[in-house]
């Protein structure tokens, strides 16, 4: 997803391992042109698919989030807390400024809700 106009520039379905990594990071390569910079999670497989699907072209970085674990009595679904982030330039020169995945997590945590609506709905 772009992060100023929130245009979602490639997506996939699919299991989070290697492969469909790879098939993601090929869909983004196909809908984009030029220079750009990328932020992913810490998810190992990142940064292998995008360096054979996008080369050198992008500069690419890492935000790993710490969290804290959770304690005895909190919900199933209760957050964790986040304690620390560390930010990993992988690729190219990264703008530290533009490091930032929350965008995307927001999108996700959205459709996330949505469907968990539609489920509800279609139990009813």
């Amino acid at each position: 997803m772009e992060r100023t106009n929130k245009l979602i520039l490639a997506w996939h379905l699919g299991r989070r391992n290697a492969e469909h990594t790879l098939e993601f990071a090929e869909k983004l390569r196909v809908a984009t042109a030029g220079r750009f910079q990328i932020t992913t999670d810490g998810w190992g497989p990142y940064p292998d698919s995008i360096k054979y699907s996008l080369g050198t072209r992008v500069d690419f970085a890492k935000l790993i989030k710490v969290y804290r674990s959770g304690t005895l009595g909190e919900g199933r679904y209760s957050p964790a807390e986040i304690v620390s982030t560390e930010v990993v330039p992988v690729m190219g020169r990264p703008n530290r400024k533009r490091i930032c995945t929350s965008h995307i997590e927001l999108q996700n945590l959205s459709i996330r809700m949505g469907m968990r609506r539609i489920d509800v709905l279609s139990v009813i």
